[in-house]
């Protein structure tokens, strides 16, 4: 872990870990999705709901959006729920429009 966070002594990474924390640094001042598995147990961190609530009350747009699934469907574009919600949170955050008919005409 020290490595990861650059080393140096324990007050060098409190200070990067701090430094690091999107919670620390917030507003983010960009558009936030999460999606998660509703059978995730990571998914259940309380943790996750706080942030998203600071972000909020800093001014940030986040959506916590809960998938059927565990910890590795809910990130999975094959699998067909969170696929789909992947796609469209990846498009509405670029301001792009879904399609949901993809029949190939263009």
């Amino acid at each position: 872990m020290k490595q990861l966070l650059g080393g140096g002594s324990d007050a060098d990474i409190a200070r990067h870990m701090k430094e690091g924390s999107p919670r620390e640094l917030l507003p983010l001042g960009v558009p936030q999705i999460f999606i998660n598995g509703d059978h995730d147990p990571s998914g259940a961190n309380p943790g996750r709901s706080d942030y998203a609530s600071l972000a909020r009350a800093a001014g940030d747009s986040v959506q916590v959006i809960s998938v059927a699934g565990g910890h590795f469907e809910s990130p999975d574009p094959r699998f067909s729920q969170a696929g789909r919600l992947i796609r469209d949170s990846v498009l509405s955050l670029l301001g792009v429009s879904s399609r949901d008919d993809d029949d190939g005409d263009d």
